[in-house]
């Protein structure tokens, strides 16, 4: 998610399907034009994965791997941007923490960042960030949230965005707990059996 900046760490998700659009096992390998090995990967739960990344100015990135057939594949990675921020979130019992990082040698307008989170189109936080240093961290109490997407979008000091996270929020509001009773138990070959379930 988002994009890369030379220099800064990033973490990659990244999720393979087949042609019906399900999701495939694959292994693979992430190296630059040099044919040094960078990273590897391999899929995890439903074709998905992660891979961590710091890209440097100037290189090509490539990743090579093989589907569940044993076929080789390559792809190459998008070019990272000489500019930009890196935004990472993570969940904690009551908070969702996010962190900004940026480059040393930042433009002006991502040295001030704006934060602002919003679930059920309803503005939940909103934070203004000096970033002195290259990177900060900060949480969002989630103990008041209602259960859904949480949607975290950094802005420029001038209000443009740059980068955006969702992440699922579930306080369990949702949570119930049905009454099942057999009225019917049939046992024998093809027996009728019948199942009531109740739910407040």
């Amino acid at each position: 998610g988002g994009e890369l900046v030379t220099g800064l760490p990033s973490k990659i998700a990244f999720m393979a399907i087949n042609q019906w659009g399900r999701p495939v096992k694959v292994k693979g390998s992430i190296k630059n034009s040099k044919n040094e090995l960078i990273d590897s990967l391999i899929t995890v739960h439903d074709g998905m994965g992660v891979f961590t990344i710091e890209p440097k100015a100037n290189e090509k990135y490539t990743c090579t791997w093989i589907d569940e057939s044993g076929h080789k594949h390559t792809t190459p990675l998008p070019a990272a941007r000489s500019t930009g921020i890196i935004l990472q979130v993570s969940q904690e019992p009551e908070n969702i923490v996010f962190m900004v990082q940026r480059r040393k040698e930042a433009a002006d307008n991502f040295r001030q960042l704006n934060v602002v989170a919003v679930t059920q189109q309803q503005e939940v936080y909103r934070s203004k960030i000096n970033l002195v240093k290259e990177a900060v961290s900060a949480k969002i109490p989630t103990e008041n949230l209602p259960t859904g997407i949480v949607t975290i979008t950094v802005f420029d000091a001038n209000w443009v965005p740059i980068a955006e996270r969702v992440v699922f929020e579930n306080n369990y509001q949702y949570d119930f707990e049905p009454d099942v009773r057999i009225l019917n138990k049939g046992l024998g070959k093809r027996g009728k059996n019948k199942i009531e379930i109740h739910i407040s």
